[in-house]
Parts: C-alpha cells; structure tokens; sequence
C-alpha cells in the first residue's frame, strides 16, 4: 500500500517528535523507503532515509520525491524538497528504517485484507468485514449510515462507545428523532450533506465529533461513512485513510450492481425508449431525474461513447458506465445496445470544456470513440441529441479516423451538405451568381469566379484578400466592381451571400479540396 510522509510521521514510535516536518503531497504516493547512498537524484514518488551529514550538495530532487533525514539538512535541501521529515541526530538510522517498514507492513497488511473479502451478491457481510478490518486502522468508532440516518452497519468500537440508540428493526440503530429534525434545518449540515471530499462535522448536538465520506451513485446519495472521535483524537491522516477505505466500498456497490443490472434505477428504460421511439412517460422521467436534483428543463447534451470489440461484453460496458459516472460527476451512463449513453448535465457539470481533458484521457485509455451533440435545455430534446452524437461519430470517423472525439458542432457544414447532396442534382443548388460568373470567365480567359472566392474567404475584406491574390488595392476595388456588374447583384444580401458560400462549399467538397 502506498503512504503518505504525514502517516509515516504519524505512526512511527519514536521518543522524540520529528524537529522538522514538510507535506506537500496531500496523498498516498510513497512506495516503501530506499535508503540513500549514492543516488544523484530523488526519484519521483520515493522514499528515501539518510543521515543529513551524507546528502551530496548536488542532489537533485524530481517532483514527489520525498526525505526522512536524521539531523538538520542544508537550507537548499529543505527548499527544495517537496515532503521531508527530520528527526534529532541521535536518532539511530537503522532503528528508523526498520520502523517505518513496520508501518508499511501494518497497512499492508490491512490493503490485504479488504482485498481478501469474497464479493457476495448480498452486500451486507462485505461492508460489515471491512468495517471490521478496518479497528485497528482508525482506533476509534466507524460506522455506515443511510439516508435515514439509520447506523447499517459499524464497528465494535462504534456499537460501544458511539451512542446511537437500538431500534425495533433489529440491527439498525439510529440517532434521536431530535437530532434528525435539527440535522433537516441546520444550516451548516446543508452545506456538507451534498459534499464529496472527506469533511469533518463539528456540530455540538451529536455526542462526538465525526470525520465523513459521502458515497454517491449517479450523484444519488447512498451512505456515509462515519469516523466517530470516540476513542483517541483524530489525526490528519485519518481523512487519507477513510478517502482510502471508501474506495473499497465503492468497488463492492459497483459488483453488486454490475451481478445485479436489474437493481439499477429505472432512468435507463425511460432514456432508451425516448431514444428508440421520441416518446416516454414524462412524469416518470421527472420523477427519476428528480432524484438527481435534475430538472427535465437544464442544460443537456448527449455523448455516444463506442468501445473497441473487445469491450463489447455487457459487463465491460456496464462496468465503464459506472465508471464514467464516477469520473464525471453531474452524468449519467448507461448502455444501450453496443454502446454507451452519456446524458450529461451541464447545468450540474458545467460546460464540458471543464473536464473535456480528462474525458479526453478517459476515451484514449479505452481506446473509445466518441460522439457529441450540441447542448439543448430540454431532456425532452434526448432523441434529436442522440442522432446528432451519432451523425458527428459517423461523419468524424470518415473525416478525421484519428481522433477520438467529434462533435456535432465541427461537422454541421458537412451534415447540410450530405442532406443536400442525397437526393439532388448538385447543379441545381448552385448560386445564379456563380454560373454568371463562370459563363463569362471562360468567354473572356477572366478570373473574376477565383477572385469573389477569395474574397469570400477572407470575410469581404478587400485589402486582406488583394494581399492573398498578390495584386493592389486598387485592382482589387476594380474587380470587385465588375463581378457586381457581371453578375447583377450588390454582393449586400444576406440570402445571396449565404448562397455564394454554400455553393463554394459544395464544389470544394465534391473536388475534395480544402476551403477556407
């Protein structure tokens, strides 16, 4: 198991405190130490342990790195150095060593043992054992509680010392109905109730002071797990560790889920059908967003994810979709068919330009596709965003097979021209304009057709497109007259002029060559 420079400091039993301590890396990151002798350079998300007298002056640090030293180091060390621990010079070097391998071992040992747990389909064993496991970590009480404020499952220690009251429901126990009521109107508990990061929650009504974890599916509330400050005093390590352990309970929902598809709520049947047929029970999809804190008129788009053929077994894609969720909070995955259905809430997740890098990561690593519609502020739009996510997908691996995202927005043109295209003579769209002009080029050996295209194409700005034609200002002026005179129309119209465009954008398409 991986460690943090605040742990080690934590559980080493030294008789002396460190005289010096440095924690940049707020995580678990460090593999078991190395001593130094003669490394040139602290590798990046490394333990090292040395005597301060026998650090080279030319040691160079990589980001991550970390240091246990006995004795003061130099000042550029301490600066340079992202976590350092410094003990006394009479600390034993040795002694030290062995130490912090026992607390490697300690916590090992416990990774070990939630990894052990056997996966039922009934949840209720494993989260009982990993609670189990998990006493002598934190010392102190730790429980489970649901949305009821129910205690479903906890510790010995909790079940002691904690001071939550039997009911008659058999194994729940659950806090005073006074409690309750103050937690329902309580300011301060309203803002951490939707909370993701591990909090701590110091009101004075409950009998301790608590450490939590809120757990989420599809940002539904499911439980939180609940460190209670029974026994000792809470460390800071405390928060690494219960982010750690939820870890593991959010791995036993997701195999229950994925060994139980029908237990998953029933907002995928409502999506699938307005998808496949444009209609649904709209109260009961109301209802099912409401759920979410959603509201069929927020801010939507769909994303259509494909997977590689290797990943097109039902337990890969129901596994990825979970975690996409997991990823992406204020989105909601599901699979449909051989793909996966991203409803994402841009109103909850803000604009997908906010996490269209690790999207981006996510896809690659999977070796995914992905479609993207434009957002729409209605849920009821799902069928026309559906299309529009497959038509970019279909258009953009055509176009650009190398990408791995492709969205509906940079392929509009071409899905005009392919609904132009699919049932017409391309002769009959072209602009009155541009036959004029064309007609008289060819009778005269003139250029003027080449000359309102570039024109066009630098935004019917007469000096930028001279510069592109190589020609003066005033030739330019000159040409621009005659194409009005040829052609009969002022170049003002705003329906002409999209015309013109569009017509260039065919031809261009149809020789395949580039334009603008």
């Amino acid at each position: 198991m991986l460690l943090s420079v605040e742990i080690i400091s934590e559980y080493i039993k030294l008789p002396e405190k460190p005289v010096f301590f440095k924690c940049n890396d707020q995580t678990l990151h460090l593999g078991r130490p190395v001593l130094l002798t003669d490394q040139k350079v602290l590798k990046s998300h490394t333990l090292y342990i040395v005597r301060a007298a026998s650090i080279p002056a030319s040691l160079r640090f990589e980001k991550h790195s970390a240091l246990i030293t006995i004795g003061m180091p130099a000042d550029h060390i301490i600066k340079k150095t992202d976590n350092l621990i410094v003990y006394k010079e009479s600390a034993d070097l040795l002694d030290l060593f062995n130490q912090i391998s026992r607390v490697y071992d300690f916590f090992d040992d416990w990774e070990k043992k939630l990894l052990s747990i056997p996966f039922h389909s009934l949840t209720k064993n494993m989260y009982q054992q990993a609670l189990d496991i998990s006493a002598d970590v934190f010392e102190n009480g730790i429980s489970l509680m649901n949305n009821t404020f129910s205690i479903v499952f906890e510790n010995e220690t909790n079940l002691q010392y904690a001071g939550y009251h039997r009911t008659g429901s058999g194994q729940d126990y659950v806090m005073p109905s006074d409690m309750i009521s103050f937690f329902k109107y309580d300011k301060e508990y309203q803002k951490i109730v939707n909370e993701r990061e591990v909090f701590y929650y110091d009101g004075d009504v409950l009998p301790h002071r608590v450490l939590c974890k809120n757990i989420f599916l599809n940002e539904t509330f499911l439980f939180r797990i609940i460190l209670t400050e029974c026994i000792r005093p809470f460390r800071k390590s405390d928060e690494l560790l219960l982010e750690f352990l939820s870890g593991f309970f959010v791995r036993f929902l997701q195999q229950s889920l994925l060994q139980n598809p029908t237990a998953r709520d029933g907002l995928s049947k409502l999506l699938t059908e307005f998808i496949e047929t444009g209609k649904s029970n709209h109260k009961a999809l109301e209802s099912e967003l409401q759920k979410l804190s959603w509201r069929p008129s927020h801010t939507y788009r769909i994303a259509s994810v494909h997977a590689s053929s290797g990943d097109l077994a039902i337990s890969s894609l129901t596994y990825f979709s979970f975690e996409v969720m997991r990823s992406f909070p204020g989105t909601y995955a599901f699979q449909y068919q051989d793909q996966i259905i991203m409803l994402i809430n841009e109103t909850r997740a803000g604009s997908i330009e906010r996490y269209s890098n690790g999207l981006s990561v996510f896809v690659r690593e999977n070796n995914f596709r992905v479609g993207i519609s434009n957002f729409m502020d209605d849920v009821y739009a799902i069928q026309t965003m559906y299309r529009q996510a497959e038509t970019a997908l279909m258009i953009g691996l055509s176009e650009k097979p190398m990408e791995w995202i492709h969205r509906f927005s940079n392929y509009t043109l071409q899905y005009i021209y392919n609904l132009l295209t699919s049932n017409s003579d391309l002769g009959q769209l072209y602009s009155p304009i541009y036959y004029r002009l064309e007609r008289y080029d060819k009778e005269n050996g003139s250029s003027y057709l080449e000359t309102l295209k570039v024109y066009l194409k630098c935004r019917m700005n007469a000096v930028q497109a001279a510069k592109e034609l190589f020609i003066q200002r005033s030739t330019m002026i000159y040409r621009l007259k005659r194409i009005r005179e040829i052609a009969e129309n002022d170049l003002e119209d705003r329906d002409d002029l999209l015309h013109l465009y569009l017509t260039f954008s065919i031809i261009e398409r149809e020789n395949n060559k580039p334009y603008g």
